[in-house]
């Protein structure tokens, strides 16, 4: 994390903001709910290593970063652990909206996820094996 804005955080290193696609990353990362409850909203600084936000809104945060780049291969590595299950549920939603677009890979240990993933694969004793 830059110790910098939010919105710089989102847009970092994407060349000029474009605020269309910055609205649409935080609605779908459920980031803008974060946002609306400071009261300089993206313009507010998050310091440095993120120490004044919660585990969860870094988590949002780096997932509407992701979101604003767009890109064809979006890989979530226990991306919504440490959320609430609401916020969870209507992130894992806006993803599968975008799934006709993008390959996306979840990786997870909550089994309760699965059910919005088209194929589920099990790495066990260095095997992977499809599901059923």
């Amino acid at each position: 994390l830059l110790n910098d804005t939010i919105k710089q955080n989102i847009f970092y290193e994407s060349g000029k903001l474009d605020n269309d696609k910055f609205n649409s990353a935080i609605e779908q990362s459920q980031f803008d709910k974060v946002i609306n409850s400071y009261p300089n909203k993206e313009n507010t600084i998050i310091s440095e290593n993120g120490g004044n936000f919660s585990g969860g809104q870094i988590k949002r945060l780096a997932l509407a970063r992701a979101l604003y780049r767009d890109p064809d291969l979006l890989i979530m590595d226990e991306t919504t652990s440490s959320l609430d299950s609401e916020s969870e549920d209507k992130i894992l939603s806006n993803l599968v909206n975008l799934k006709n677009n993008k390959l996306i890979i979840i990786i997870s240990h909550d089994k309760r996820i699965f059910k919005y993933c088209d194929k589920v694969f099990k790495l066990e004793n260095g095997k992977l094996t499809l599901e059923n």
